[in-house]
């Protein structure tokens, strides 16, 4: 009987060693599911930029009906401020004249971990740019990643 007893007392309760492990195997499952989600939630936000731009080039081409010009500034075409929906984009209208137009969104804030596509721009003929910036500071828009525009 005193060996039953002792056998009750040992199954009682977590040891330390057991906890700890527990502890890292969390830990470690953390570690690698938080970094996939940030990038997945990143590409995610793309669609801010992407769908900021497909309204100012829909208002431009309302604009340009009416003005037989493109607008130069956001305000032309009633957007109050010069950034996206929450935040996450810098909008600007880099050309507009009587020809053509170029819309830009530029991430800021956290957005600008997304390194493939800091920049996303679109023109006249519908022609969307998706990259890492403009080298130089000119959008060459043949030259575009479509990734950047489907934000998955």
């Amino acid at each position: 009987m005193h060996k039953e007893s002792t056998m009750l007392k040992r199954s009682t309760g977590v040891t330390l060693m057991e906890l700890m492990i527990t502890v890292a195997i969390i830990a470690i499952l953390a570690a690698i599911a938080i970094p996939g989600y940030n990038q997945y939630s990143i590409r995610g936000h793309r669609t801010e930029g992407a769908m900021a731009l497909t309204q100012i080039a829909a208002r431009q081409e309302q604009f340009y009906l009416q003005n037989n010009t493109y607008a130069n500034a956001l305000g032309d075409l009633g957007f109050a401020s010069g950034e996206s929906e929450h935040g996450r984009y810098v909008l600007a209208i880099t050309t507009g004249n009587t020809t053509n137009f170029v819309a830009r969104a530029t991430a800021q804030g956290g957005q600008t971990d997304d390194d493939d596509c800091t920049v996303l721009a679109i023109n006249e003929d519908g022609l969307r740019y998706g990259g890492p910036g403009p080298v130089g500071g000119t959008i060459n828009m043949a030259t575009h990643n479509e990734e950047c525009w489907r934000g998955r």
